[in-house]
């Protein structure tokens, strides 16, 4: 079977059209949306009653989340389907190719909708990374000096691209001859984590970031990471954090334009994890007017489950 797909607004031309081969017959399906549920589709209803659950639910697997919002709309048949717990665990593993040991980890009660949607596992968890979003999702504590400046394209640099194989300039944000720092947090329980992976699974948490000093500037850096029970900045700095939920970076950065990685994977954490705080600063080390501090970008938190507690 060929089926085609189209989706319409009452007042739009067609999204788009998708082509499934099924086997030997040709069949044809057109679903136009409205503001309203209905359980008819106009103009198809013997030839729509006639499809089998398993056609709609292929069309369904490729459709992009928008629509797929839309078609639960449409009517009671296809919420039914959309509601299907199976479903969302297939979309996971076609969209996001989660891998085995995530799938396994997963609880009985996990809610695979709400996965797909959120997708806090084997991504990047941090929001503006990389300063294309100038400061936004970032809390400032201090800017000494003549403040941050956000770059771009990094001035005195050597190309980062050559390192991380992105295309074209990278921003980031530069720092000054007073020390400039702050942070941000990310929710765990809000990005989409379960409490059963945090508590039992336990996976690897992977956190990186690069940063440079200029090519005519020595250069200060500091990175601090720790994995929190509760949302309270001030643990960033203190040393009563345990051993396996803090990571810190100091580097003094000889002039020269190179980017370093400061990296590392947290293991065996206790249970009760719910908020990561990651927090950067840095400053020149020649007490120049302008921005000839450190330069940093490229801010990672990822959940890969490559260990986790259960395979101990």
């Amino acid at each position: 079977m060929i089926l085609y797909f189209t989706i319409r607004q009452k007042s739009t031309q067609s999204i788009h059209t998708l082509k499934v081969r099924m086997g030997g017959v040709q069949a044809k399906l057109r679903i136009y949306f409205s503001d309203m549920s209905s359980d008819h589709v106009d103009g198809a209803n013997s030839a729509f009653d006639e499809i089998p659950d398993d056609i709609i639910l292929e069309v369904f697997r490729r459709l992009p989340l928008n629509d797929l919002k839309s078609c639960f709309k449409v009517c009671k048949r296809f919420a039914a389907l959309l509601d299907m717990r199976g479903f969302w665990l297939q979309k996971c593993v076609r969209d996001f190719k989660f891998s085995k040991n995530l799938l396994h980890s997963l609880g009985e009660e996990e809610d695979f909708r709400r996965l797909y949607i959120k997708r806090p596992y084997e991504r990047n968890l941090m929001k503006n990374c990389d300063a294309s979003q100038d400061m936004k999702h970032w809390k400032v504590t201090k800017s000494g000096g003549d403040g941050w400046q956000v770059e771009k394209s990094p001035i005195g640099l050597h190309p980062l691209s050559q390192l991380t194989h992105t295309d074209g300039p990278v921003g980031c944000w530069a720092t000054s001859y007073g020390s400039c720092h702050k942070y941000q947090i990310i929710d765990l329980l809000e990005v989409g984590c379960s409490e059963h992976v945090l508590d039992v699974v336990r996976p690897s948490i992977r956190v990186s970031e690069w940063y440079a000093a200029r090519v005519d500037c020595a250069a200060k850096y500091v990175l601090k990471v720790a994995l929190l029970k509760n949302n309270k900045k001030e643990l960033f700095w203190k040393k009563t954090i345990t051993e396996n939920c803090l990571y810190v970076a100091k580097e003094i950065l000889s002039a020269g334009g190179d980017w370093f990685k400061a990296e590392h994977v947290f293991k065996d954490y206790p249970a009760g994890v719910r908020y990561i705080g990651f927090f950067h600063k840095g400053k020149d080390r020649q007490f120049w007017a302008g921005h000839f501090g450190a330069k940093f970008t490229f801010g990672s938190v990822v959940i890969d489950f490559s260990h986790t507690a259960l395979t101990e």
